[in-house]
Formats: C-alpha cells, sequence, structure tokens
C-alpha cells in the first residue's frame, strides 16, 4: 500500500471513529431529555440559592428537605387529615417512593463511577426547550451540569446530597449542536466562585433568540447522564497529528506503512495449533493453566512484542496474564488489552 493510499484509509477510519462516537439523534438524553418519575426528580427552589449552596459554600444538602412533587404530596395529605391513620399510611408510601428513587439515583451512579470510573449523576440548573425546524415537537435539553454524589450514613438517615470534585459544564453534545448546525457558540463558564446562572442563562438566550420554538427555562433536575464518548471525540479532533503519525493506530486502521518496521511484528508468535509443538509444557513455565490464546500473548510479551489483546476478560482470562506477565513486560513496548465489551 502506498503512503497516498495509507493516509486515505486512516483518514477514512478515524473519520469513521468520530461517527460513531457523538451521537446528535434524539436518542441522545442530552439533546432529548425526558424526566422520568423512576430516575429524575425535579426540584422546585430557588436556582442561584441552591446553586450557591451546593457549588460556592460546599454544603451538604438534605435531599428530603428541598421542595419537589413528592414531598409537595406529602405536605397536602398532612395538612388535610394530620392524624387520621390511612392518611398517615399513605404519607408513608410516598415517603418510600421518594427514597425509593432517590436509592436507585444513587446505586446506579455508584455502578457507572466503580465499574467504568465514569461520573454520571449530576444536578441540571436551566434546560433548553428547542424544535427541529419546521416541526412542532418540543425537545428538553439539560444545560448547565453540577457533578454531585448521593449518600447517607445508615438506612434510617435521610439522603444527603453534595458536589464532587469534578468539572462543572455546559451540556457538551447540545453545544457540539449549535456550534456545527447552527454556527452558534456557548457562553464560557466563568469560575465557580464567579458563576450567575442568570448571566448564563441570559447569554444563551441571547444566542439563540432568532431560532424559532428555542428558550431557556430555570429548572432544576437531579438525574443521570454521561458524556464521556463526546470526550473521545474531542481527543480524536485534538490529537488528530498524533493519531495519524503512531504506528498502532496505523496498524489496528490496516495501514502497513514501511516505517512501522517490526511494530506489532507477531511473526515470532507460533500459531496456537504449533504452540506445543514449538513450546514444549515443561519451557512454558506458567503459574497457572493457560489456553491457547493466553499463552500466545504471554509468548508475545516474552519476545518483546508490542500487541493488542482482544477478547473476553472475565477473571478466569485475566488470571494467567496477572500470574505471568509482570516477569516478562518490556518496558519500551505496550500492552493494550480490550474486553470485547468496550466494543459496544
Amino acid at each position: 500500500m502506498n503512503v497516498s493510499a495509507g493516509n486515505d484509509l486512516l483518514q477514512a477510519k478515524i473519520l469513521k471513529w468520530k461517527k460513531d462516537l457523538i451521537d446528535l439523534t434524539n436518542r441522545n438524553v442530552l439533546l432529548n431529555f425526558r424526566p422520568k418519575k423512576s430516575n429524575t426528580i425535579q426540584f422546585f427552589e430557588e436556582p442561584q440559592e441552591l446553586f450557591d449552596l451546593l457549588v460556592k459554600e460546599s454544603k451538604n444538602i438534605n435531599v428530603e428537605e428541598l421542595k419537589n412533587h413528592i414531598f409537595e404530596q406529602i405536605q397536602k395529605k398532612m395538612n388535610l387529615i394530620e392524624e387520621e391513620p390511612e392518611q398517615r399510611k399513605k404519607i408513608a408510601e410516598e415517603k418510600e417512593r421518594f427514597n425509593k428513587i432517590v436509592g436507585k439515583l444513587r446505586l446506579d451512579a455508584r455502578t457507572r463511577l466503580n465499574e467504568q470510573g465514569i461520573q454520571t449523576l449530576y444536578l441540571v440548573f436551566g434546560v433548553l426547550k428547542w424544535k427541529e425546524q419546521g416541526k412542532d415537537k418540543e425537545f428538553l435539553s439539560p444545560l448547565l451540569l453540577v457533578p454531585v454524589e448521593l449518600y447517607r450514613s445508615s438506612a434510617n438517615q435521610p439522603f444527603r446530597m453534595k458536589m464532587v470534585e469534578d468539572e462543572i459544564v455546559l451540556n457538551p453534545f447540545m453545544a457540539h449542536k449549535l456550534r456545527e448546525e447552527k454556527g452558534i457558540p456557548f457562553p464560557e463558564l466563568s469560575d465557580q466562585e464567579d458563576m450567575d446562572l442568570e448571566k448564563i442563562w441570559s447569554g444563551i438566550t441571547e444566542q439563540i433568540d432568532h431560532l424559532e420554538g428555542w428558550s431557556v427555562s430555570p429548572e432544576i433536575y437531579l438525574s443521570l447522564f454521561s458524556f464521556s464518548k463526546l470526550v473521545m471525540y474531542k481527543d480524536l479532533e485534538n490529537y488528530r497529528d498524533l493519531l495519524e503519525s503512531h504506528p498502532l493506530i496505523g496498524k489496528i486502521s490496516g495501514v502497513e506503512a514501511d516505517e512501522n518496521g517490526d511494530f506489532m511484528d507477531l511473526s515470532s508468535v507460533p500459531d496456537e495449533h504449533e504452540l506445543d509443538r514449538k513450546v514444549p509444557a515443561q519451557e512454558s513455565y506458567l503459574v497457572l493453566d493457560a489456553d491457547s490464546s493466553q499463552q500466545q500473548a504471554i509468548i508475545a510479551a516474552k519476545n518483546g512484542v508490542s500487541f493488542v489483546l482482544q477478547g473476553r476478560l472475565g477473571p478466569e482470562k485475566v488470571r494467567p496474564y496477572q500470574t505471568s506477565l509482570p516477569n516478562v513486560w518490556q518496558p519500551t513496548k505496550r500492552y493494550y488489552l480490550f474486553p470485547k465489551r468496550w466494543q459496544h
């Protein structure tokens, strides 16, 4: 393959990777936010006051003390017939329902954080109401996203909410959509101590004022969002030169450039059908039993070959690598392990 054809192939691959990462369709919850009772809570506090308590004063806030639909219903029931047993039962049921929603939000957020290292729980300040040109259906998009954590000291204590050490952001997908499709930039955020919600919302309103059916509403929601793929998309944009020159990227893109040399050259690794003949069992020195693919990876590492290993990496699959590979790592080589589930 000549250099020109190789560059074209690599450019096409990078373009496809970017397209696969960015979702500007209405399936994206950051563009088409549909609050559900099962995983979203809307609060009716004064936005700037709540923002200042959470962000500027770093307060841990009792979630039950924040105005929301469920506790409004509870308050109405308490005001009507406070002493009636049936009414007290209904109040207890409403509180239990609220705690189940909050508990599910906390569990789902912690699971994603522990398993993937991704912050997904955010308190939303302000939503953008928008319509596609020539259509009547209205969509909601969250605007300012504040990363938060839910916790409680015991099962009998109320849930509390605090801000975590992560970046406060304006909806990056809506910012990308407006910039790419309308040529409209989102305003830059100031330091947390100086953030003024009204200024942020009015700045966005000025930018989208000429768009029919577009407006900003000062609503507050607690829900789950993820934009980790957009971070990867931006990396593909910001580090394009590095990607185009890196031999690993060229290799997995199918570009067999001469300058890659012996990078990821697997010719020294026996075929799985030849392992028993070329690598006798008494010379393998494996701590644990390993199947043919595991043995190939260990041999490649011993031979100083950089490689990508892709497949199912459950505990039983990983353990032979953990016990055998630390002794053969080459400091100048690169080893990449990709669990199969990451492909989706």
